[in-house]
């Protein structure tokens, strides 16, 4: 019975229907270009893809630790973190680029 993990992708199913696959490369790996879910990893879904990525928290804050574009948040880029509090490690009072 074919399913999503099992190598093959899908092509028997249409988009947005139960069992649909972008992708199927029959790993569990959530670091790579496809997820277990069998959906093509990209920014913002929440897992970091190895090599293309550097952080993604899988959202579209800018003002904390990983940026929208999945870039990570410095001292200097222009958006203050509000994430952290007076006295944590990266905390920022402004940050005016």
């Amino acid at each position: 019975l074919a399913r999503c993990g099992d190598g093959i992708r899908r092509v028997d199913v249409a988009v947005g229907s139960p069992g649909y696959e972008e992708c199927d490369d029959g790993n569990r790996s959530q670091t790579d270009d496809c997820l277990v879910t069998c959906e093509s990893a990209g920014c913002g879904d929440g897992h970091v893809w190895l090599g293309e990525e550097r952080c993604d928290d899988g959202n579209d804050n800018e003002e904390d630790a990983c940026l929208e574009g999945c870039i990570p948040a410095r001292c200097g880029d222009g958006i203050q973190r509000r994430d952290l509090r007076p006295g944590d490690a990266g905390f920022e009072a402004c940050d005016d680029g």
